[in-house]
């Protein structure tokens, strides 16, 4: 299997230094930093971990802000 978190291009660029956290809404959620598009900076990201029947995945952050659940 893959790893859980890698570098997809043009979505996750040079992930690392994660944490799995449960949110308020009971999802899984993975929470990490990875590069920005333009590679200027690094951005914390937290993304939703989606259990699959061949393990677990992270569909990668995009550069669009979005909200947690309260």
């Amino acid at each position: 299997m893959p790893p859980l978190l890698r570098t997809v291009p043009n979505r996750i660029i040079g992930p690392g230094h994660n944490s799995v956290v449960v949110g308020p809404d009971g999802q899984d959620v993975m929470v990490y930093h990875a590069w920005d598009v333009g590679q200027t900076a690094r951005r914390m990201c937290i993304d939703p971990i989606v259990w699959t029947p061949e393990g677990p995945r992270v569909l990668g952050t995009t550069d669009e802000e979005t909200e947690l659940p309260r």
